[in-house]
């Protein structure tokens, strides 16, 4: 019975972790966006049903009215906009100004000087156009009565933004409007043509706590350069999501990768120069939100250690923690859990294709 257990929980396995095209949700089929330079644009929609109040009525006119709590079902939607050569020229030149929320004065830059500080192998010169410490930030979140209408995307837990924009140079290097510079022209001459693309189903203040993109942006790294925040947002050098399998018998395939909140990939405990879509993975944790990992650990299959059975591990990060969930129980295809699990193994499989 063991091992008819076994061979039945490897088939699962092996059928989820080798198709190459899983039916998924279809907000997240464009996940990649591939092309350079673009600028962004994320907000959020109600795709809620606005008929569906807990109440209705017939109005004199014979018209059916609802009313009550109606339905709320947030989104998370991405504009793109693709720039051309004659727009890139004209972007690079536009000003950033200063932010004055930081108790430092600095020179209003260009686009361009930012890039080519980011590009710099010398640290020190992005360290440079950003203030030394947020000592003189923090300390206003607590004493500034207007904190919560400041506008810099660093007093996001206060002030509930429901929109960012994001310049893209290449794959990695990108700017966030509004965080210590905002563009001193109107940026939205060069927004035209742009195409909608829905990433997840969420509220904007997870996807922020979530999304790569921003977070990074908050301290570029530097470790002197640190937010005092109040909720759990993601961990830039932490495991954020991983699945594994354990070595077996001779000629098995065995792996272990693991994603690190910054979308870096690590594969047998090794960093590769590879990353991960950083919307993918945000996209990934935001459904990690949704399942009971605790519940799904307590449900799983026993690995049969006397056969020789591989144990097929998930990790997956929520609310400050890393679930990792051994032998999950995939009985049922359509499960929430199930679903995570081949969402994960399409992101993740060419990575461990690669090592063999």
């Amino acid at each position: 019975m063991k091992t008819l257990q076994l061979v039945n929980f490897k088939i699962i396995i092996i059928t989820l972790f080798l198709v190459f095209v899983l039916k998924m949700d279809s907000y997240a089929q464009n996940a990649d966006n591939s092309n350079y330079p673009r600028i962004e644009f994320y907000s959020e929609i109600d795709k809620g049903d606005p008929n569906s109040g807990n109440q209705k009525w017939t109005d004199p006119n014979g018209k059916t009215v609802y009313g009550g709590k109606r339905e709320y079902r947030p989104f998370i939607i991405r504009k793109t906009y693709l720039i051309n050569e004659p727009q890139k020229t004209q972007l690079l030149k536009m000003q950033l100004r200063w932010l004055p929320y930081f108790g430092e004065q600095k020179e209003n830059i260009t686009l361009k000087q930012y890039f080519e500080a980011i590009i710099n192998t010398d640290r020190y010169a992005l360290y440079s156009l950003l203030p030394k410490n947020l000592t003189e930030f923090n300390s206003k979140k607590e004493t500034e009565e207007n904190y919560q209408y400041y506008s810099t995307l660093l007093a996001y837990e206060k002030s509930y933004p429901t929109e960012f924009t994001v310049v893209w140079l290449d794959k990695n290097t990108w700017f966030v409007n509004d965080m210590y510079y905002s563009f001193n022209e109107d940026l939205t001459k060069l927004m035209q043509n742009g195409k909608d693309e829905i990433i997840a189903e969420g509220n904007f203040d997870d996807f922020l706590r979530l999304s790569p993109i921003f977070q990074y942006k908050l301290t570029e790294g530097f470790p002197d350069i640190k937010l005092n925040g109040l909720k759990n947002p993601i961990p830039m050098d932490k495991i954020v999501l991983g699945i594994a399998l354990s070595p077996g018998m001779p000629n098995t395939n065995d792996y272990n990768i693991q994603i690190t909140g910054n979308g870096s990939i690590m594969t047998q405990g090794y960093k590769s120069e590879q990353k991960i879509d950083l919307t993918l993975l945000t996209k990934l944790l935001f459904e990690a939100q949704n399942l009971n990992l605790k519940e799904y650990n307590l449900n799983k299959l026993k690995a049969v250690k006397e056969d020789d059975g591989q144990t097929y591990t998930i990790s997956a990060w929520k609310d400050g923690v890393l679930h990792q969930i051994e032998n999950p129980d995939l009985s049922s295809e359509t499960s929430p859990l199930s679903v995570f699990v081949k969402q994960v193994n399409k992101a993740l499989e060419k990575y461990s294709m690669s090592k063999k």
